[in-house]
């Protein structure tokens, strides 16, 4: 059985056309695969993808994830950005900020597609990790932006698959040398 310190972790973020799976789209993925034992990180990867139901999109959720700034960068397909996506996942194990969130979307439309995942059933939050070492001070929520400033996390760029990434990744590191102190 392999040791959980020596699993590959990826950090996955999604943009979203709005919060429910079962009636909103995938529109932008971003992962970036670490590997502790190596302690780096072996790949970065995201693709915009064009939305099939525009109509249903929240307009909120557009204007926060970028679409409505450029919209024809938004051209890929959703089947073929999901088997890539699973071909650089295999076998990690998802962390991020409101994991459940980014699964919940990942899963229904792998499902819809056909394609069976690869990354580990088991998954980190960020919000769990984070819980036990802020719980007692005044930050006002645990939004990814909040913890990127209790942090020290740069935010530009917030609202981007792989720019969340990196700062769910960041926020990461900073954790695991706290625990380890």
């Amino acid at each position: 059985m392999k040791r959980l310190a020596k699993e590959k972790l990826v950090f996955i973020d999604l943009e979203t056309t709005g919060l429910s799976p079962n009636e909103h789209e995938i529109i932008e993925v971003g992962a970036l695969v670490y590997n502790p034992v190596e302690n780096e990180i072996e790949k970065e990867w995201t693709t915009k993808i064009a939305p099939t139901h525009i109509e249903t999109a929240q307009e909120s959720a557009l204007r926060i994830n970028g679409y409505v700034n450029n919209p024809g960068a938004y051209n890929g397909k959703l089947k073929s950005a999901l088997i890539k996506f699973n071909s650089i996942v295999k076998g990690c194990m998802p962390v991020g900020q409101n994991i459940s969130f980014d699964l919940s979307f990942l899963y229904r439309n792998m499902e819809n597609l056909g394609i069976t995942p690869t990354f580990s059933r088991k998954s980190l939050d960020l919000m769990s990790l984070v819980w036990f070492k802020i719980k007692d001070t005044d930050i006002p929520g645990m939004s990814l932006e909040t913890l990127c400033n209790h942090f020290g996390v740069c935010n530009i760029g917030a609202h981007s698959a792989l720019v969340d990434c990196r700062r769910a990744y960041e926020i990461y590191r900073k954790l695991e040398n706290i625990y380890k102190s």
